[in-house]
């Protein structure tokens, strides 16, 4: 979903960008999912791991695990924000307004530190379940995000307040995934991954993606009355209208399709007789759910000239048709499966590189050597 939605977001001529046409109004709907998707999924499965780990507390290794993550999600993000291209060849500064930004990696990142935080205070501390921290931290992230623009920035370095909220002062980059409300999805995620682990057999039957399904239909759909009753109760808090917050009802397209997923799993044996055909590699499937940290990566460097400044993005952008753009989002993934296919290959090449050439180095010097030997 991130490869084809970014690609075709990149490459679609403006002009068939049609809301009113079924077919790119499915699609710009999917495409706005796929972030929230992203960042649910990244909470529930770092949270689920954390704790189903033996060893708890200080002694958990996936806690130092998740810390270096954590920081190295917010190093990349960065750095992917560099551009070596333009700051070597055109002089430009290398740190620009553009690393100023607040984008997924380092949402993602910042938000398994504050998991990381919860969990050492349940831990510690207080000893309440994990998944009650994480569900009043996300839902009091979303309830306060439309409070929390409407205050005055001005006294605040342009750096911190790109990590909370998209700037209204849009003279240079906002950033597009502030924790403010984009950290309340991994959040949830979290909180959904402490159900899993506490209440495993309830997982793996249809009573809780049933539950899920219809938390999620309610979400969606009536989102607005919900808020606008609870606006209605807290009309005193001092805080902004928080009566409108789509964010919500991302949340219950999310729940909706996790307990589809859930479902379709329990019953994967039936459904997978009439494609029993299909040469699946179920190896190679998994192997690109475990690189999903490099594909991003590398689809940063290779569309939106993430670090290295390399300028292909621009044989695509806003030059293809619907058909072409679909067909080059299909070649797009299939560079990256082959990518992952061949990983290994590709990571030992540099080492095979250098011995080749320092195996080259070290006859010629013997060659050298034997020859003011024999004094030829």
């Amino acid at each position: 979903m991130v490869l084809e939605g970014h690609f075709i977001t990149h490459s679609l001529q403006t002009k068939f960008r049609d809301d009113s046409n079924s077919i790119y109004a499915a699609w710009k709907f999917t495409r706005g999912l796929t972030a929230p998707l992203f960042l649910f999924i990244s909470g529930l499965i770092f949270t689920y791991l954390l704790l189903k780990n033996k060893k708890q507390g200080y002694q958990n290794n996936r806690l130092t695990k998740g810390f270096k993550r954590g920081v190295s999600l917010i190093c990349i993000g960065y750095l992917l924000q560099l551009n070596l291209y333009t700051f070597f060849t055109s002089s430009k500064p290398l740190v620009t307004d553009l690393f100023q930004i607040f984008h997924i990696l380092q949402c993602i990142g910042a938000s398994l530190l504050i998991i990381i935080s919860l969990y050492l205070v349940k831990s510690y501390l207080l000893r309440i379940p994990l998944g009650i921290y994480t569900g009043l931290l996300s839902i009091s992230i979303f309830l306060t995000t439309p409070t929390l623009l409407q205050l005055d920035y001005s006294g605040v370095p342009r750096f911190l307040e790109n990590i909370l909220i998209i700037s209204a002062n849009t003279n240079q980059k906002v950033s597009v995934f502030p924790l403010f409300p984009w950290a309340g999805f991994v959040l949830t995620g979290a909180t959904l991954g402490t159900i899993f682990h506490q209440f495993p057999k309830l997982a793996h039957s249809l009573k809780l993606p049933i539950v899920l399904f219809i938390i999620g239909f309610v979400l969606d759909g009536f989102y607005y009355n919900i808020l606008n009753f609870l606006w209605y109760l807290s009309a005193n808090s001092g805080l902004s209208d928080f009566s409108d917050v789509y964010v919500f009802a991302r949340l219950g397209q999310i729940l909706m399709i996790l307990s589809s997923f859930i479902i379709l799993h329990k019953y994967k044996a039936i459904l997978a007789k009439p494609f029993q055909w299909v040469p699946w590699d179920k190896e190679l499937f998994i192997k690109i759910g475990q690189n999903t940290l490099s594909i991003f990566v590398l689809h940063v460097v290779l569309l939106y000239q993430g670090f290295f400044g390399w300028n292909i993005n621009q044989l695509i952008s806003m030059k293809l048709t619907p058909w072409t753009a679909i067909f080059g989002a299909v070649l797009f993934i299939a560079f990256f499966v082959i990518y992952i296919k061949y990983l290994e290959q590709i990571q030992q090449f540099p080492n095979k590189l250098y011995r080749s050439i320092y195996c080259r180095y070290l006859k010629r010097k013997r060659s050298r050597f034997s020859q003011r030997s024999y004094g030829v």
